[in-house]
């Protein structure tokens, strides 16, 4: 029993640091690094330049499932880096985002899919996971900027379905893009043999799943007019059938203000 207790005693703080989590950085935009930490169940700022006092502020208290936090500049149109706070309310992970301005902290987002991050271009993306015979996809979710808020964007059509392509072949698909949309799309397969790609309307290539991944492809891709890309599974190197799966969201990119007019009298 006494072995028991002191095994507890010994793996707490070990426990304990595993939920804790600080960074240095500066979010108060005085050109200091300030210290961002994460307990349990809080995140709080300390101003380490503000002399004597530490003047600390709190982000989020008493806040249950606390996964993460991260520092980066996630809002363009707010002065400086942000703070984005991650928890993981129903196993799936929800980011919201919040900044500090004079001595206020301001929500900057709404409930955000997944842990955000920024892509090659500097877009930033969510991310909701989608199960396929028991694989784990995680497919990216757009963020914009709407009316000062960081807003998942708008859904707009969404086709999913399966295809086999006979071996020895190749099967094209390809994708409308609207105007002011952001694409994305998801293949898998589990053939190894089996090669996915995405081309842009010039046959420029977007991204690849090559043989032997043990992965999806997942690419992204954005209009502001019209175009079409193409989804490309090439099943020339395998000598079966192959089953892919695939997955086609598009996403408003920016949301249009309507003018309505009241007809004069």
């Amino acid at each position: 029993m006494k072995k028991i207790i002191l095994l507890i005693i010994f793996l707490s703080p070990l426990i304990l640091s595993a939920q804790i989590k600080t960074i240095k950085a500066d979010v108060t935009n005085d050109g200091y690094n300030d210290r961002i930490e994460m307990g349990l169940k809080s995140v709080v700022v300390t101003d380490l330049i503000s002399c004597c006092t530490r003047r600390k502020y709190t982000v989020v208290d008493n806040v249950e499932n606390l996964a993460d936090i991260m520092v980066d500049d996630f809002h363009s149109g707010a002065w400086g880096n942000e703070i984005a706070v991650v928890t993981l309310p129903n196993h799936e992970y929800v980011t919201q985002v919040y900044g500090l301005k004079g001595k206020n902290v301001n929500s900057l987002s709404d409930p955000l899919p997944g842990q955000i991050s920024f892509d090659e271009n500097e877009q930033l993306f969510g991310y909701k996971t989608h199960t396929w015979q028991g694989r784990e996809i995680q497919i990216p979710w757009p963020i914009i900027e709407d009316a000062g808020f960081l807003k998942p964007a708008l859904l707009v059509q969404e086709v999913e379905t399966t295809i086999v392509v006979d071996t020895g072949t190749t099967k094209e698909i390809v994708i409308e893009m609207f105007t002011n949309v952001f694409t994305v799309v998801v293949a898998d397969t589990k053939k190894k043999d089996a090669v996915i790609f995405l081309l842009d309307n010039d046959g420029t290539l977007i991204t690849q799943r090559p043989i032997d991944s043990e992965h999806p492809m997942v690419g992204t891709r954005s209009a502001d007019l019209g175009k079409t890309i193409s989804l490309v599974i090439d099943n020339l190197q395998s000598s079966t059938s192959t089953t892919v799966h695939y997955i086609i969201k598009h996403y408003i990119k920016k949301l249009l203000s309507i003018e309505i007019r009241t007809p004069e009298r």
